[in-house]
């Protein structure tokens, strides 16, 4: 995930109305910020769009657009960025609309059944739902783990937590916890304190270091988006 579209919001333009500025001035990602990889769509000035997949692996393709009113044709052209690929499609008609899966956006690019996050992320202080969590968008920050702590699946010392990766000079292996002195990057907090073992602190909603491919999991799932309890950071 890129932090480049974490800190800026389109202001000057209504929701719903989409603009050539408005479209080579985002990245747009089907990932938006709740997961750490998938595909991600570039629009350039000159009429040429990009769509190539984050993470391992290949996907995507490039073609032209044209932008007529409220309303973005993507004509594919037929170089599909894997070889064996056979889900190669060559017109999509793409609306930007009101309304958003991810909680971070007020609105989203919906190009057939796929939904795009790149414009107007909701401005610090407003209250989301992060899968039924309560919970206010920060000023994304890092911070680095104090000790080895518990990244977990939801804001609970009950929840689920994450075995993430290491590795000496013989081999990788899985630990499980987060290794003190890693860095997160925090995106949200929980709307009300928690106290554990005599610490006050907000949980909040983080991007861990690690890249996609050695990303933390738990229940074999992975992902680079966890909850940690405050009072372990710096």
């Amino acid at each position: 995930m890129l932090l480049s579209s974490c800190v800026k919001e389109e202001i000057n333009i209504p929701l719903g109305i989409l603009t050539k500025d408005k479209l080579t001035k985002n990245q747009w990602s089907n990932y938006g910020m709740l997961f750490s990889y998938g595909y991600l769509m570039t629009f350039k000035a000159d009429g040429t769009y990009t769509e190539e997949f984050i993470g391992e692996g290949c996907g995507g393709g490039s073609g032209k657009y044209t932008l007529v009113g409220n309303t973005l044709h993507l004509i594919a052209a037929e170089n599909s960025l894997c070889p064996e690929d056979n889900s190669f499609v060559e017109n999509v008609i793409c609306k930007l609309i009101p309304e958003s899966a991810d909680p971070f956006y007020s609105e989203s690019l919906k190009c057939g059944l796929a939904s795009y996050y790149g414009s107007s992320l909701k401005p610090v202080g407003t209250n989301i739902l992060i899968k039924d969590v309560e919970s206010v968008i920060i000023e994304p920050r890092k911070v680095l783990a104090k000790t080895n702590i518990m990244i977990r699946e939801k804001p609970s010392i009950k929840s689920k937590s994450y075995n993430c990766p290491q590795s000496d000079e013989n081999a990788n292996f899985q630990v499980p916890y987060f290794p003190k002195g890693r860095e997160l990057v925090l995106y949200a907090r929980t709307a009300k304190k928690e106290k554990i073992n005599n610490i006050e602190d907000y949980w909040y909603f983080a991007q861990q270091d690690l890249d996609w491919y050695t990303s933390c999991a738990v229940s074999n799932r992975y992902t680079s988006m966890v909850w940690v309890f405050g009072g372990y950071l710096n």
